[in-house]
């Protein structure tokens, strides 16, 4: 059994949260099945089995020809759902993941048992979107998480909009938050830089599948956002500093190591997956490097450091950092992470 160790500014909205959500509060006992953080992940996988729902997708397109995924939980996007101001939570997947995933769908129940609206950003290339530009998804860019915000709002001004990021998805969500609290998208911004995006060369609306909406992300349709657009944001699992996540998770006689080569291949599934678009494209990765790459550290090298122009990964690794964002962030957040998780730097 373990105690949480809370960390808040006394007073104000912490106290309120706190008098309501009693759980953070109690102490952590687990079950006799799962003692730890290892077995509670492998069992957490069974999670997809078990929540009953359905998604409506609606595609975004960025102005870099991106193409992103907002999937409706149970037909949260109609108007007929709930009130015109009923909350929305918009949730953020982990590295290779999407709606499909057990914990993104369960978080979907808990919003939905409340009556709110449940939205999940799919990254690019994720969860069966086609890959339309010349980037796929990473830590830093949160333009992505901007237009996926700005789509929502502009579908639903009067509803309070919240949002909550796991793993990979929180360490997006700390650093957009901080710098739109910080001006980095504000409205004349927005207005100035972004231009209306067509449809990608040689791609036609057919090739992007059947969705029930195709929004753009040009500053036509859009509601005037101010700060991050979020009334509240919680940052689930985040690795907080994945420098020292990398550190960690690269030690070949820890446990850990089984967690790299794990998600390392799923990253050269990704590429794979893509990869015709890539070539199209003429992203600047090593493919055979990529091919033989069995950690995350020698995969970024071979794929992410090319695309985003880094010399070396640890500098990718410091560049997304939360601890440099979190200071920053004015949006009330909400962090919780467990002191065993295999990815905590």
């Amino acid at each position: 059994m373990s105690t949480p160790e809370l960390y808040y500014q006394p007073g104000g909205i912490a106290e309120q949260v706190l008098n309501r959500c009693s759980a953070l509060k109690q102490p952590f006992n687990p079950t006799i099945w799962a003692p730890n953080g290892h077995m509670q992940s492998a069992l957490g996988l069974l999670r997809t089995l078990s929540a009953k729902g359905s998604y409506t997708r609606q595609l975004v397109m960025t102005s870099d020809h991106g193409t992103l995924g907002l999937d409706w939980w149970c037909g949260a996007d109609k108007l007929s759902y709930a009130a015109v101001d009923a909350p929305v939570v918009l949730f953020i997947h982990g590295i290779n993941g999407g709606s499909h995933e057990g914990y993104i769908k369960w978080a979907c129940v808990a919003a939905a048992s409340r009556g709110w609206r449940a939205v999940v950003f799919n990254m690019r290339g994720c969860n069966g979107l086609p890959l339309t530009s010349a980037r796929g998804y990473n830590a830093i860019n949160t333009a992505d998480v901007h237009v996926a915000v700005q789509s929502i709002r502009s579908r639903f001004p009067f509803a309070p909009l919240m949002a909550a990021g796991y793993s990979l998805g929180s360490v997006l969500l700390a650093k957009y938050v901080a710098e739109a609290d910080n001006g980095l998208y504000s409205s004349d911004q927005q207005r100035q830089q972004q231009q209306p995006p067509a449809t990608p060369p040689g791609v036609s609306m057919e090739d992007l599948g059947s969705p029930a909406a195709v929004a753009s992300s040009g500053p036509g349709s859009l509601p005037d956002l101010n700060g991050s657009g979020l009334v509240a944001a919680a940052l689930v699992s985040p690795p907080v500093c994945l420098h020292s996540t990398n550190s960690k998770l690269g030690k070949p006689n820890s446990i850990d190591f089984l967690y790299n080569l794990a998600v390392a291949y799923k990253l050269r599934e990704y590429v794979k997956e893509h990869l015709n678009s890539i070539e199209a494209f003429g992203m600047p990765i090593d493919t055979a490097a990529m091919m033989s790459s069995w950690t995350v550290s020698s995969f970024d090298d071979a794929v992410t450091m090319r695309d985003l122009g880094y010399p070396a990964p640890h500098f990718y690794y410091r560049h997304a950092c939360s601890t440099n964002y979190i200071p920053h962030i004015r949006t009330p957040t909400l962090i919780m992470l467990s002191r065993d998780d295999p990815f905590l730097g």
